[in-house]
């Protein structure tokens, strides 16, 4: 039997995901200096770690509206939240250029669901007459976000909003 969530639970597991997911595009931007340093690179090639994060998410947010119509989205915001905190252990194990740069690239394989998961969520359970005060509130989790935190809070974080995702949410607009 499918029990009921509240929405208010629901969209606060998804906005806690959402929030980490955008806090992690613009936070590794006050650290280039220190890895540029840590790994021997230049400018140019650690700033491939903004550059390969971004690509990967503008690749990735189009396709999603096809994967929320195969998997749905919890199991879609699940798996998404899976692949984040995934990307954040080998960013956090990382000891070279190049595993950084995987671990970069897999968390914003799970960055680039996230994001549009959470807005088909908010179209699907308000009311059109509702939808403005509910978008006006999910963009103030991108005006809190800090820039100065570090891979293992995010990989903390991850985890926390993976467990919460599968054991708090159900999907919201499935068929």
């Amino acid at each position: 039997m499918e029990q009921k969530m509240s929405i208010g639970r629901i969209l606060s597991v998804l906005l806690l995901g959402a929030f980490i997911s955008i806090l992690n595009q613009t936070l590794l931007n006050v650290a280039i200096p220190h890895l540029m340093n840590d790994f021997n690179v230049s400018a140019t090639t650690v700033q491939w770690l903004s550059t390969g994060y971004m690509l990967t998410n503008g690749i990735l947010i189009p396709i999603t509206a096809f994967m929320i119509e195969s998997f749905g989205t919890r199991a879609l915001f699940i798996s998404a939240m899976g692949l984040f905190t995934a990307g954040s252990v080998v960013c956090a194990v990382s000891t070279g250029f190049a595993p950084m740069l995987v671990g970069r690239i897999i968390q914003a394989s799970g960055a680039g669901i996230i994001m549009p998961v959470v807005m088909n969520v908010f179209l699907t359970v308000f009311p059109p007459e509702k939808r403005g005060g509910s978008h006006g509130n999910d963009g103030h989790r991108d005006d809190v976000c800090p820039s100065d935190r570090t891979h293992f809070i995010r990989l903390d974080s991850g985890a926390l909003q993976l467990a919460a995702a599968i054991f708090t949410s159900h999907s919201a607009g499935d068929h």
